[in-house]
């Protein structure tokens, strides 16, 4: 219902820009980039920039997916079963991520919640909580990917440290 509601209210809002989102950007499939690009930090975006092209590359996404889906809805069953919300959310969030085709690295905003669970609801009880914290939130702010162009750009080596860089996000996601 709030989908249709702001649907609906940003075409009286913005009829024209409206139309031309409907009508046409969005059917666009060019219109997101190149899939290849670092941006894109899901396991089919990383596949697509080291793996093989064509049907062998899909089977090792299907693979992937299918492993990650396992131990992600596992983990996400184990917590709706201990009554720990926060967790089931943060790991199907982190599947959103892992598992779509295309993950911008700006749709890992999940990764707040991954903190919050981590830290859970009494932090200072175990240190541990803040340090894994503490990492993860440094991982994830300091754009990693990034780096890893410059990496790969500056022709520095090893070229694979530059290819971990390049693919921080979905690592980290990972661990």
């Amino acid at each position: 219902a709030t989908a249709a509601l702001v649907t609906i209210g940003a075409a009286i809002a913005q009829p024209a820009s409206s139309v031309i989102f409907w009508g046409g950007a969005l059917q666009d499939p060019a219109r997101l980039g190149p899939n290849r690009g670092t941006s894109n930090q899901s396991i089919r975006g990383v596949l697509m920039r080291l793996g093989p092209e064509g049907l062998p590359g899909m089977l090792m996404w299907a693979v992937f997916a299918g492993v990650v889906a396992v131990v992600g809805f596992r983990l996400a069953r184990r917590a709706y079963a201990a009554g720990d919300s926060i967790t089931e959310v943060a790991a199907v969030g982190l599947m959103a991520c892992l598992l779509s085709p295309v993950a911008w690295i700006h749709h890992f905003h999940w990764v707040v919640v991954v903190i919050l669970a981590i830290l859970g609801a009494d932090p200072l009880r175990d240190r541990r909580r803040l340090l894994a914290a503490g990492a993860i939130t440094a991982w994830f702010l300091c754009r990693l990917p990034w780096w890893g162009i410059s990496w790969l750009a500056n022709g520095w080596s090893p070229e694979w440290f530059g290819r971990v860089l390049q693919n921080a996000d979905l690592v980290g996601a990972l661990l």
